[in-house]
Parts: C-alpha cells; structure tokens; sequence
C-alpha cells in the first residue's frame, strides 16, 4: 500500500468512519488488514498472534475513532497502533518469562528442601534403628552422651560407675552403630560422622 493510495487521502471516508459509518470502517480493514498482517508476522513470528493482534488492532481503531484526524494518514495511525501492541506484547511476553523463571526457581528451591528433609528422615531412621538394637544400658549412655550431650561425668555419677566404664560402653556403642549403619545403602555417612563425634 503506498501513501498516496485512495483511502489513507480520502478525508470522506475517514470522516465517515469517525461518525461510526460500518462500510467506511470495512474499508478500510479491507484495505490494510493484508499489508498490516504481513507486518505484523514479520514481528512476532506467529500465525496465531498474528490475527489476534489483527483483530484487536481494527477493534481499537473501532473504539477510538473519535480520535481519528481526517487530515492525517490513517495508514501511519493504524501503523502506530500496530507497533504500539506489539511492544506491549513483548513487554508482557519478557515480564511473564521473568515470573515465570521465578515460579520455576521458587519450585526447585523448594524440591530441594523437601528432598534434603526427606534425606535428613531417613538418615536418622537409620540412626534410631542401629540405637535401638544396642544393649539397654549401653543404649541409654549412649543417648545420653551422644544425643542429650551430657559430659561423661554427669552420666557416671547418675549410674554410679566410672568415667573410664562410660567411655568404654561409648565405644562399644560406635562400634556396633558403625557396623550396623554402613551395610545400609543410601545411609548418609556425615551423619554417623557428626554423632559419633559430638561430645
């Protein structure tokens, strides 16, 4: 379509259109909706997008016709508004990727937490398990040292024996947890490591 062509200089037809005239308006679409489609593609790369901005295009030009300058080129006016929605399509296109890669980001932070915690169960089933088989007495020393973090002193006294004799039973207690956690598959050794370890 070229500047000089018959409807962008027809001050009739564009007058018409601003008062609401339907055949003026279907001009008027019949005369750029090719040319403006092509353009239009050749942005955004899509069929679909194509004839959705198309038709809100012409609905545009529909509601605002009031605004319409019969002195002025409509092909440049309807030119305007095609760039204007297609820089707001891709504003919203990159703000929707960017919320979009938050989603994704706050999902597999999440994934993460849930997998490691589930890891963490595990993991101490394990432990309670290779505490549970021990001895009753060499169970309740160890916890006792190892879990509840009392000193060898607090728990000699309350059983009435020897440091030496509590730190013998400790370990024994490593020992056989050791043995018994290390034929466990999946078990997380820096577990075992930061219990035996502990004071």
């Amino acid at each position: 379509m070229e500047a000089d062509s018959p409807i962008n200089n027809n001050l009739f037809v564009l007058q018409q259109l601003k008062q609401g005239d339907h055949h003026a308006f279907n001009l008027i679409y019949q005369q750029y909706k090719t040319e403006l489609g092509i353009r239009i593609l050749r942005m955004v790369k899509s069929e679909m997008l194509t004839e959705e901005l198309l038709q809100e295009l012409f609905m545009r030009l529909w509601i605002q016709r009031g605004n319409i300058d019969p002195d002025k080129s409509i092909r440049a006016y309807l030119y305007q508004i095609a760039k204007n929605m297609v820089i707001d399509l891709l504003r919203r296109a990159a703000k929707e990727q960017h919320i979009q890669q938050q989603i994704i980001a706050a999902t597999s932070e999440l994934y993460e937490h849930v997998e490691q915690s589930l890891f963490k169960k595990e993991n101490e089933a394990f432990l309670q398990q290779a505490i549970d088989q021990l001895p009753p007495q060499r169970k309740k020393i160890f916890v006792h040292c190892k879990i509840e973090g009392k000193s060898y002193k607090e728990v000699a006294e309350e059983y009435h024996i020897s440091t030496t004799t509590v730190n013998d039973h400790i370990q024994k207690s490593m020992h056989s947890i050791k043995i018994f956690l290390t034929s466990r598959p999946g078990f997380q050794l820096y577990v075992l490591l930061a219990v035996l370890f502990s004071k």
